[in-house]
């Protein structure tokens, strides 16, 4: 897998269940259920990044752990599945290393002379 796709539609997956979750509490009135559906937008913000940006990958891992963490209070965890995803949507882009052939290395620099 050249991108840590399935990752970010995991975290992804969360994000939209912490959003339902805020906008919940949003209906039962109080202000936790307006930071929610903000958890739940940056959540899914952070999924999407991670595909497009696999070299921040341990940033933004530790980042949808946090607001998964904050989502136990804020958005009724994502209604339990949420937090389950995030976890695991985590997880995967940690270990999540890219092919051996797709780095800067494999690619010759514009500075080298060509042969």
């Amino acid at each position: 897998m050249a991108r840590p796709v399935l990752p970010g539609l995991l975290i992804v997956g969360a994000g939209v269940l912490f959003l339902l979750g805020g906008l919940v509490l949003v209906g039962l009135g109080g202000v936790t259920g307006e930071v929610g559906v903000t958890l739940g937008a940056a959540t899914i913000l952070v999924g999407l990044l991670i595909p497009l940006l696999p070299r921040r990958k341990g940033a933004l891992g530790v980042a949808s752990l946090v607001l998964g963490t904050l989502s136990i209070y804020f958005s009724l965890a994502g209604f339990v599945v949420g937090l389950f995803l995030v976890i695991l949507g985590s997880t995967l882009t940690f270990i999540w290393v890219p092919p051996s052939g797709a780095g800067p290395a494999a690619t010759s620099s514009p500075t080298s002379p060509a042969r």
